[in-house]
């Protein structure tokens, strides 16, 4: 073997080993500055490589059965606070404060004033409604419309085309 044969096999085994690096770094990388061209438009620009998120750290499924245990208990006291309605408590002195068995007096003297009261607005009212008052005579209702027949739709469609 010639040493020229030698040193041509030599530069085939390295071309293929640069092949092989190149395959395995991926593409080339731009030559810089290529992309600074202001009048070069943004969709041809390669996109800047955005590191992902952190993964979110979830909850065991222990944990969520405590979570749904728990919010079960507090729905059934809301429920059961719902479902039994508390009458108000009114203490004896409170019940004497709001109706004195003395205000009876008081009571039966404000109703017949009441009365009183009302039956001078009715007198009022009838003596008013008792005066003759002139009648106006109504104005007359427009006429009503005839129901639309066969010939008066085709004729409205046929005016709406113009």
């Amino acid at each position: 073997m010639s040493i020229e044969h030698i040193v041509g096999l030599l530069i085939e085994e390295r071309d293929r080993l640069e092949a092989a690096i190149a395959a395995l770094q991926g593409p080339p990388a731009a030559p810089p500055g290529i992309y600074e061209d202001p009048t070069m438009p943004d969709w041809v620009k390669p996109k800047a490589k955005v590191e992902p998120a952190p993964k979110k750290k979830g909850f065991s499924a222990a944990r969520r059965r405590k979570m749904a245990e728990g919010q079960k208990r507090r729905w059934a006291a809301i429920n059961a606070a719902k479902a039994e309605p508390v009458a108000p408590k009114i203490s004896k002195t409170l019940a004497a404060i709001i109706a004195p068995p003395e205000d009876a007096e008081f009571k039966s003297a404000m109703s017949a004033a009441m009365k009183a009261s009302w039956a001078k607005r009715k007198k009022a009212t009838a003596a008013v409604a008792a005066t003759p008052t002139a009648v106006t005579a109504k104005a007359p209702l427009p006429p009503k419309r005839k129901a639309a027949t066969a010939k008066s739709v085709a004729f409205s469609k046929k005016c709406r085309r113009r």
